[in-house]
């Protein structure tokens, strides 16, 4: 019997409060965007081969917006839709289960004192993304591009070690990490200090960075070469993905172009005259997270004396602040003030 276990990668918390509708009837208003984001869920489930699930806050409105999912679609897109697809079937041929990315409430977090989850059931072929109760202060989704790759990453690892128990997924990691995982983050092993706590959170969280990490300033490509110009331990990781990729989804050949343009990345991107780097960027290209600007104002301690403007090309809010400052503010929290 497939042992219960239960794989989750710390994130904070999103807001769902829905703000903004278009000034008509509350009930039409409702409908409205209930309908677009029922009409997204159709088109992600029939592009993906899964079932995504949503709470509603309130009789009237869904507990997600069209943006969420927008997010969700473009995470996806860079996994690949075919890689998607397979281990979408896969799953359900596993566990006689179809895939479900439901998006779920948990009671209030204090986004301060504690961390939210995203996580991934095997045996329940499910994937849960926390989105906070109606109310709460928490700003960020575990609907994150980095997230959302890392729970894939999760199943390509059961994909792996469940249906091609010959390749010894586990003992070839291993090899390539070269020691232990006792929490101890070394830049040219580990995509991210949380790569270093197990083996299945360094398969998932390579996985994750290798995909995301293609843009300026999200950059691990220096990281995966050595002072020779060889492959450190993190870029053998990275080769050693795409070898199971190739080798068990040979369909996949999207993932693989998207893989390997985490080799070639500027190591900072450069917006409005100023260099920033690192994973607060992952929103880059992306539209603006649903609905979590004011909350995350809040936290910030800032105040907006216009409606901040989302700048895609960064992946943050230029927001004009009272006294006349001006802040580049991130979805994850963090903030630059421009000059």
């Amino acid at each position: 019997m497939y042992k219960l276990k239960k794989i989750f990668a710390l994130l904070i918390v999103l807001s769902a409060v829905l703000s903004g509708l278009p000034a008509m009837a509350a009930e039409d208003a409702a409908e409205l965007y209930n309908s677009r984001v029922a009409a997204k869920a159709a088109q992600m489930e029939q592009k993906y081969g899964v079932t995504i699930k949503y709470p509603g806050p309130n009789p009237n409105y869904v507990g997600i917006g069209p943006g969420t999912l927008n997010t969700m679609d473009s995470s996806l897109d860079k996994i690949g839709p075919a890689l998607v697809k397979r281990l979408s079937a896969w799953s359900r041929e596993y566990t006689g289960r179809r895939l479900v990315l439901d998006f779920t409430f948990r009671p209030s977090f204090d986004h301060i004192a504690e961390n939210a989850l995203a996580g991934y059931t095997p045996e329940l072929s499910l994937m849960e993304f926390v989105v906070p109760t109606p109310g709460s202060n928490s700003f960020i989704s575990g609907c994150t591009p980095i997230a959302i790759t890392h729970e894939f990453g999760h199943l390509f690892y059961e994909f792996i070690v469940n249906a091609h128990r010959g390749e010894n997924l586990r003992q070839n990691w291993s090899r390539l990490n070269g020691q232990g995982y006792s929490g101890r983050f070394v830049m040219s092993t580990h995509a991210s200090s949380y790569a270093a706590v197990t083996l299945e959170e360094d398969f998932a969280e390579t996985f994750a960075f290798a995909l995301i990490m293609t843009r300026p300033g999200l950059s691990m490509s220096a990281r995966m070469l050595n002072s020779q110009g060889g492959d450190t331990r993190l870029g053998l990781k990275v080769k050693y993905l795409e070898t199971l990729i190739r080798k068990y989804t040979p369909e996949a050949a999207d993932t693989l172009e998207n893989i390997a343009k985490s080799r070639n990345v500027k190591s900072s991107a450069v917006w409005n005259g100023m260099s920033f780097s690192g994973t607060s960027l992952e929103f880059m290209g992306y539209t603006a997270p649903h609905n979590v600007i004011k909350p995350l104002l809040r936290y910030l301690g800032i105040t907006a004396a216009k409606t901040p403007l989302w700048e895609p090309e960064i992946g943050g809010w230029d927001v004009a602040a009272s006294g006349g400052r001006r802040y580049l503010v991130f979805p994850s929290g963090s903030s630059a003030e421009l000059a």
